[in-house]
C-alpha cells in the first residue's frame, strides 16, 4: 500500500514535471514531493524527493524575488520579467540536469583483446559465438533457417571471475563496438534522469552499429522489490529499450553481467526476455594455469616454473575458500613486486622465481567461499542455460 501510494506521488510530479516553470505547477510538485519524503520507508527515496525539493525551493524564491521588484529596478537589474524568469527557472533546471550528467559515461570502445585472452571457458566461448557472432555476421543465414536473433544474454557468477572481461573479449573477438554501462553512470538523483539514461545507452549502441551493450550489475538496476520508485520505473524504461531491439534492423546484442542473480526482478529473468543464463564460476585447475600464463607472459620468469603444478598448488591452498581470476592476477602482481623490489636491492635482474609466487600465495588468500558457491550452483540449476 506504502509503496503504491509513493508511485502514485510520484506520477503526479511526472505528469506535472514539464510545467514546473509555472508558479502554481511548482507549487504542486512540491507539495506531491513532501508527501514523498514524509510516506516513503526508502531512504534513498526520501533523500531523492528532498533534494528535487530543495532545489525547486531555491528557484521558486528567485522567481517570487524577482516578481516583486519594481518594472524599472527589475528591467535594469535583472533585464527580464515575471514570465522570463519563469521560463529561466525551466532553463536552469534543466541546465542543473545536464550539469549532472554530462560526464561521458557511453564511451564506445573497439576492445583489442579477444578469446585468445580468456581462460578456460570453452562451452561459454562456443555459446558466446552463437549468441553474438551469428546475429551479427550470418543475419541473412539465420533467416533462412528461421531463427531470430538473441534478445539478451545474462551471465552470473562470483565477483572477479571475468564476466566483464569476457564481454569486452566478446567486442574484440566479433570486431564490434563496445558500450559499458552501470549503476554508477545510469542512476542519478534528479527525477526522471535514470530512465533517460537508460535510453541513452541503447540509443549509443544504436549508433555505434555493430556493437554489444554490455550492462555490469544489473540487479543494482533492476533489483526485486527494491522499495524505490526509481526501480519500477527503470525496468520499464529498460523493457521498452529491449522490445525496440528485437524489431531494429541494426546489428546489437545486449549482454549483462550480475554477481547476484537472484536479486533481479522476474520479469527480466524470464525467458522470451533473456534467452541464455550462463554461469561463469571460479576457475577449475586447468583455468587457473591459463590465468598464471596470462598474466606472466611478458614477464621474466624462472624457466624451470610449470604452470600446470602451479595451478595444481594454488588449488591445494583453497581450504573451503576458492580463487577467482581477479585473485589469480592479483597473484601475479604480488609475484612481479617481489622479484622487482628483491632485483632493487642486489642490483641485478630477477627472474620471478616459485618463492616469490609461494609469498604472493601466503599474501592473496582465496575470496571465494564454499557457501557462497553452493547459493550460485543452486540458482543455476534452476536458471541457468549453461554452466562453465
Amino acid at each position: 500500500m506504502e509503496n503504491g501510494l509513493v508511485n502514485y506521488y510520484w506520477g503526479k510530479v511526472w505528469a506535472l514535471w514539464n510545467d514546473r516553470g509555472d508558479p502554481a505547477a511548482l507549487s504542486e510538485i512540491l507539495a506531491y514531493l513532501e508527501k514523498i519524503a514524509i510516506y516513503s520507508s526508502d531512504a534513498s527515496t526520501r533523500m531523492e524527493a528532498q533534494r528535487t525539493s530543495s532545489l525547486l525551493r531555491s528557484y521558486q524564491k528567485e522567481v517570487e524575488d524577482q516578481s516583486s521588484l519594481p518594472d524599472k529596478e527589475n528591467a535594469r537589474t535583472f533585464e527580464k520579467t515575471p514570465k522570463q524568469a519563469k521560463k529561466s527557472l525551466k532553463n536552469q533546471l534543466d541546465e542543473d540536469e545536464f550539469e549532472d550528467n554530462k560526464e561521458p559515461f557511453l564511451a564506445v570502445e573497439k576492445p583489442k583483446d579477444n578469446f585468445d585472452h580468456v581462460a578456460g571457458l570453452e562451452n561459454t566461448k562456443a555459446e558466446l559465438r552463437k549468441a553474438l557472432e551469428w546475429p551479427l555476421r550470418f543475419n541473412d543465414l539465420m533467416k533462412e533457417y528461421g531463427l531470430e536473433p538473441s534478445k539478451g544474454i545474462l551471465m552470473f557468477g562470483p565477483p572477479g571471475c571475468g564476466k566483464t572481461h569476457i564481454a569486452r573479449c566478446c567486442a574484440g573477438e566479433f570486431q564490434t563496438n563496445f558500450v559499458l554501462a552501470n549503476p554508477s553512470n545510469i542512476g542519478s538523483k534528479w527525477f526522471g534522469e535514470a530512465e533517460k539514461n537508460v535510453a541513452r545507452c541503447f540509443d549509443a549502441a544504436r549508433s555505434n552499429s555493430p556493437c554489444i551493450l554490455f550492462i555490469d550489475e544489473v540487479d543494482k538496476l533492476l533489483r526485486y522489490e527494491s522499495g524505490s520508485s526509481v526501480t519500477p520505473r527503470v525496468m520499464a524504461e529498460f523493457q521498452i529499450q529491449m522490445d525496440g531491439f528485437e524489431k531494429s534492423q541494426k546489428q546489437i546484442v545486449i549482454l549483462m553481467g550480475t554477481n547476484e542473480p537472484w536479486r533481479l526482478a522476474p520479469a527480466l529473468v524470464r525467458r522470451g526476455r533473456i534467452d541464455r543464463v550462463i554461469y561463469i564460476g571460479s576457475p577449475d585447475e586447468k583455468a587457473i594455469a591459463e590465468v598464471f600464463r596470462l598474466n606472466l607472459n611478458h614477464a621474466p620468469v624462472e624457466s624451470n616454473i610449470d604452470f600446470d603444478k602451479l595451478a595444481s598448488m594454488a588449488k591445494q591452498r583453497e581450504d573451503g575458500f576458492h580463487l577467482s581470476c581477479s585473485d589469480i592476477t592479483e597473484i601475479c602482481r604480488t609475484a612481479k613486486e617481489e622479484a622487482l623490489a628483491e632485483s632493487i636491492s642486489t642490483g641485478a635482474k630477477i627472474p620471478i622465481q616459485l618463492k616469490h609466487i609461494n609469498s604472493a600465495l601466503d599474501k592473496v588468500p582465496p575470496s571465494i567461499s564454499s557457501k557462497d558457491l553452493e547459493k550460485y550452483h543452486k540458482w543455476a540449476s534452476s536458471h541457468a542455460s549453461l554452466t562453465d
